[in-house]
């Protein structure tokens, strides 16, 4: 082979290993997830204390609809009666999003908000709701029991991040393998195979993100690995066809 993979790689590899290097670096810094702040939370002995899931990842586009369970603070009784529920819904910007208010529960405990998936358009944890409950008295309207909670929303191609991220690792790890063996046994034919895969491994993370993660800068590094695809393939092309030419 007169123009061989070693020779495009100049042997040691030094001419891709700025290339793996950087594709190493920013997938790294991807897959880091920063840790959540502490928020001090007050303590009643008193109240309503609202039950909802701490974790939610949403499908984007998806309608979806938040139940909530409402305790007593002191005993633990569910409160099904005399309550009514506040559901806000805020975008990136901060801006109400949707809201809505239920006093009538459903499925024995459930006070219940559906959301229409249009709701739900920008990916990533732009999103987030707040939640209150109280009881307030029947001629006066005081509030004399009540209770809150809020959370982040995650919004993701595919809902939940954990099959996203483990198939996007297994394709990452065969494209990883297949440019290896290429090399060590200095096969084109190998090397489309590997510039076939990294662009499959790109794809994907540019429709479905990379773990709990898709946003531009996820798409970004799904270019970059789809452009590593495309030099593997355009040399292994130019190799195999300076081959048969010899």
């Amino acid at each position: 082979m007169t123009f061989s993979l070693r020779k495009l790689c100049n042997f040691s590899g030094r001419k891709f290993l700025p290339l793996f290097l950087f594709v190493f670096v920013i997938l790294s810094l991807t897959f880091v997830s920063a840790a959540p702040p502490v928020t001090e939370i007050q303590q009643f002995s008193e109240g309503y204390e609202i039950r909802s899931p701490k974790t939610v990842d949403l499908k984007q586009y998806q309608d979806y609809e938040f139940e909530f369970h409402v305790h007593n603070i002191s005993n633990g009784v569910a409160v099904t009666d005399k309550v009514i529920c506040y559901f806000h819904l805020y975008n990136s910007s901060g801006m109400h999003q949707w809201e809505d208010t239920d006093a009538i529960v459903s499925h024995d405990f459930d006070y219940s908000f559906f959301v229409d998936g249009g709701n739900f358009s920008e990916l990533g944890e732009g999103y987030w709701y707040n939640i209150y409950c109280e009881t307030p008295f029947p001629k006066t309207g005081t509030v004399y029991w009540g209770g809150h909670d809020a959370e982040l929303l995650n919004i993701t191609p595919i809902g939940y991040e954990g099959k996203s991220f483990t198939l996007f690792l297994i394709l990452l790890i065969i494209s990883f393998a297949l440019f290896l063996l290429a090399y060590v046994l200095d096969l084109d034919w190998l090397v489309f195979l590997s510039g076939i895969s990294w662009i499959l491994t790109g794809m994907y993370g540019m429709i479905y993100g990379i773990g709990n993660l898709a946003n531009l800068y996820t798409r970004g590094i799904s270019g970059i690995i789809i452009a590593v695809g495309l030099v593997f393939i355009i040399a292994s092309i130019f190799n195999i066809s300076k081959e048969s030419n010899d």
